[in-house]
């Protein structure tokens, strides 16, 4: 039968952020760990999908972007947008301090 690329996992880490009623980011990290399993490799859009389907979880998103950047990829503007975006929407109030020193560090890198 067909297996599901990168993109479909892609597609569909993406419906899980979109999803109604605010963000599945469980299902969207079981779906990134299984494509892992399919001995498939996340490439920079399915990491901003990840850290986009985070939503509010802005703990999550900073470790997804960690492992990004361990993993040798460069962010790019979607990608540092998307984890800002996740700090502004943390639970409790925004993570202003941390959204501000990722623009700033998104600013030194030349994004």
């Amino acid at each position: 039968g067909l297996k599901p690329s990168v993109i479909t996992y892609n597609f569909l880490i993406t419906a899980m952020a979109k999803a109604r009623g605010g963000s599945k980011w469980e299902k969207a990290l079981d779906l990134f760990e299984e494509m892992e399993r399919n001995g498939l490799t996340a490439d920079v859009r399915v990491y901003n999908s990840l850290i986009s389907a985070m939503g509010s979880q802005w703990q999550r998103a900073l470790h997804v972007f960690n492992n990004m950047v361990r993993s040798g990829m460069e962010p790019t503007v979607v990608t540092y947008n998307a984890l800002i975006s996740s700090l502004v929407k943390a639970p409790g109030g925004s993570q202003w301090d941390k959204a501000l020193r990722v623009f700033e560090e998104m600013e030194r890198s030349g994004v």
